[in-house]
This record gives C-alpha cells, structure tokens and sequence, in this order.
C-alpha cells in the first residue's frame, strides 16, 4: 500500500514540478483532491480481489483530469480555447469535481456496505473445443474479410491518420457508421482473447491441447490484422491491452490491482503519445515520427487527450450561456441503440454540443461524465450520475472472479473501457464501449451452443450404438 502511493506521488510530483508556473487555490484544489484519490487507491492494493471498477474511476480523476488540470490551469496553456476562462470558470469547474468526487465516495461506501446474502453464483463454462475453435475462427476471418470489402486492403496496419481520411468523423451519420464498422475489429479481438483466456486455464490445469495453441495463434492473425496498435485510437488500444493483461493474470487476480495502478499513469505518459505521434501520420515515417516522439512524451500532459478540467470549464460557460439542458443529454445516451433516422428527437452527443457552442472546426472532443450531467441537472446531476456510476461500477466488478470462467471477460471487458466512458461523451463513445461486452457475450453464446450439440450428438450416438443388435 505504501509503495503504491508513494509510487504515485512521486510520479505526480514529478509531473507537476517540471510544468507548474505558480501555485493559487484551484491548482492547490485539483493537487488535493489527486492526493486524496492516490491514499484511497492505494488502499485497495492489499485487497485480496480485483476491484477493477474503484481501481479504473480514480485513476481517471488522477491521471486524466485532476494532475492535467492542475498543470494546465497553473500554465494558462489549454489546448482548444487559450485565453479564454475566468477565475469563475475555474471554481465552478473545481467546485462540480468536488460534487462529482462526493457522489463518487457515496456510491463506492455505500456499496460496500450491502451484504449479499446466499451463495454467489459460479458460471462452469466448459473450455473451448475444437468445433468452437474453428467457429471462432470463420467468425475472425470474416470479420477481416468485411472491413477489407469496406475499406480496401489500405485499411489494414494503416495508420490512425490514414483510416481518418477513410471516413469523416465530422458528422454525427458517419460516426455512426463508423461505431457498426468497429463489430468486425472487436469480433476479431473477443475470439483471439477467449482463445488465449482458454490456454491460459488450460495451462493452470497443466494440460496440453495442440489444437487449442494453434486455433489461438491462428485468431491472432486477423485480431492484429483489424487492431494494429498505431490503426486503433488510444483509448480503444489501452483499453484491449487492459483485457489481455487481466487473462494473463487471470488467475492471480490479487496481484491485479498493483499492476494498473503502476502501469497505467507510465502508459499514459509513454505508450500513448507513442502512438499518438505515429497515428498522425499518413504512412509510417518512423523519421519524422521518432523525432517529434520526444516532444510529445513531454508535451502529452496538453493534449487533448487530458483537457478534461478545459472541457469542464467550457460546459460551466455554456450553462451559464444556454442553460441547463433538462436530460436532453442523458436520453439520447440512453436511447444509443436507436438510429438517428427513427429517433429524430435524439440530441447531439455532447461533445458536438460543446464543440459548436465553443465554435470549434473539430468536434470529436470528450467531455468528462461529470460535466454531461452538469448540462442536463446542474450540480444535483453531477452528483447523482457520479453516484450511480460508482455504484454500477463496484456491482461490475464482483463478477470478476476466476470462478466465473469465460464469463468475467463482459463485465471485465466493459470496466476496461471505463476511461473511454469517463471521458465522454457517453452518446458518442458507449457504442464503441458496450461492443466488446456484446461480442464476448454473443461468442460465449456459439460456444454454448456448440457444446450443447457437439454433446447432444455424442448422447444420440450412444443411444444408438447401445440400441443397435449385437
């Protein structure tokens, strides 16, 4: 625990020292309330299970918002709108944090508290077999084959830059187009995990299936085909790398909790502006790139990536300007599932809403949960919406268990992705999010139905042969 936090602070102050400016009460804020969420995360580094959901949410307010803030704010150096937030601007937006980090607290005491009574329920998913093994792997194949038919053959190991100019984000019709276009990347990503999370179990029970090595080598084929690290954004990327480090540890989940909180902030500040510098590129010119890798580690605090406290300080100017937008907001995040061509009424993902109120050119901009739920309820909103998340994101997180086989992977696969969803916002990235969980969920169910039959045809067989005349 100690090690952790230390960790932690170190790092924190590390970042900070060789960027603030001056110190005043907002940027002393911001640093107290990173300090506090550093003490209670490392609480959880003794905890014998994974809290994957408390573990996910304070590293985001840390790492995301409250150190980039703090920086930011200090600096007078914001990345969309420089020169253009009051004093006032600054101590709504800290002011929101703190309501959202109480709502946060609330969620996550108030369910530990819950006692569950009863036996908890064990999901005894049987391991792949070799039928399941060559569904999955059509299902990947085809998977490639249709973004290949859609985008050309460009598409593959192309750089971010590249598959941009393939489809305009711009406009809320083709984003999403783009969300549909993402199935075959997390089909062809979920039947590679489920295959390496069944060599894993495999090799805990020290068993050697040949066929379930090379069905898993075959997957990884089209899986890093659609998700080349430098075609993929960030977030998405780190977001599957988080599910492939919990099946390695699959079943040392103990150990899980200190290996995020280590590994996590040193990606952010390494891996992802990595692969920001070489996303940008239209082709891989690993010159250009290497050299401007190094002012981008050391310039990735302001990036947009990290203007979380910038974008919450632009919904504090557009309520004071427009108003409150009474749920609008929220029902349209509700009601994602529904095209744009049936649900008319659907307001524009708030990223797009800021984005226009601040007349940017660019709207694919996040924009913090909190903040969402600022715009359509004021500070009560912020505090209930942050409620409610740490409340379903610790229920999440019980169903993270060896014991649940196959089926921890949906629930694990939906908190990896709680960055993306902190971030926002939520209309614009819950597609994108609820994916990965679907397709596991969609793949686990072949996989039952295959050994379903593959067992019903065996019973048949028997019947017959123990019928037939000797």
């Amino acid at each position: 625990m100690w090690f952790s936090f230390a960790f932690q602070l170190v790092l924190s102050f590390y970042v900070l020292g060789t960027n603030l400016d001056n110190l005043n009460l907002t940027v002393l804020s911001l640093i107290a309330l990173a300090i506090w969420n550093m003490w209670r995360l490392a609480s959880v580094v003794n905890s014998l299970s994974f809290k994957a959901g408390e573990v996910f949410i304070r590293l985001f307010l840390i790492w995301h918002l409250l150190i980039p803030g703090a920086i930011q704010w200090s600096t007078d150096r914001f990345f969309w709108k420089p020169d253009s937030y009051s004093d006032d601007d600054a101590t709504i937006a800290v002011v929101i944090i703190l309501v959202a980090v109480l709502g946060l607290e609330l969620g996550f005491k108030l369910f530990s508290e819950i006692k569950t009574t009863g036996r908890q329920r064990e999901w005894r998913q049987p391991l792949l077999s070799n039928l399941s093994i060559v569904v999955f792997i059509i299902i990947s194949f085809v998977s490639l084959y249709i973004s290949v038919s859609r985008f050309g053959t460009e598409f593959i190991f192309a750089p971010r830059g590249a598959i941009d100019n393939l489809i305009d984000l711009t406009t809320t019709e083709q984003y999403e187009e783009f969300v549909f276009l993402s199935i075959p990347r997390a089909m062809a990503f979920c039947t590679f995990a489920i295959a390496l999370l069944n060599m894993v179990i495999l090799r805990q029970a020290r068993q050697q299936i040949v066929f379930a090595y090379v069905g898993c080598l075959i997957l990884f084929i089209p899986y890093i085909a659609l998700n080349f690290p430098t075609s993929m954004a960030r977030f998405v990327m780190m977001g599957q790398l988080i599910i492939l480090i919990y099946i390695m540890f699959f079943f040392k989940t103990r150990y899980l909790n200190i290996v995020y909180i280590l590994s996590y902030p040193l990606a952010l500040y390494t891996l992802l502006p990595f692969l920001g510098v070489f996303g940008r590129y239209q082709e891989l010119e690993f010159d250009a790139a290497y050299k401007a890798l190094l002012s981008g580690i050391r310039d990735s605090v302001y990036a947009g990536d990290y203007a979380d406290f910038e974008m919450t300080m632009i919904a504090v100017q557009y309520v004071a300007s427009e108003g409150i937008r009474m749920g609008q907001q929220t029902l349209a995040a509700l009601l994602f599932f529904l095209p744009r061509s049936i649900a008319t009424f659907k307001a524009d993902p708030t990223n797009y809403v800021l984005a226009d109120f601040a007349k940017f050119e660019f709207r694919n901009i996040s924009s913090p949960f909190f903040a969402e739920f600022y715009i359509d309820f004021w500070l009560p909103g912020a505090f209930m919406g942050s409620f409610l998340f740490a409340f379903a994101a610790k229920n999440l997180q019980r169903r993270i268990r060896p014991n649940y086989g196959f089926y921890a992977l949906p629930p694990m696969a939906l908190l990896a992705y709680l960055p993306i969803i902190l971030r926002g916002s939520f209309l614009a990235v819950i597609g994108n999010s609820l994916v990965f969980p679907v397709s596991f969920m969609l793949l686990l169910a072949i996989h039952r139905i295959v050994v379903s039959e593959s067992r019903g045809a065996a019973r048949g067989a028997l019947r017959s042969r123990e019928a037939a005349p000797s």
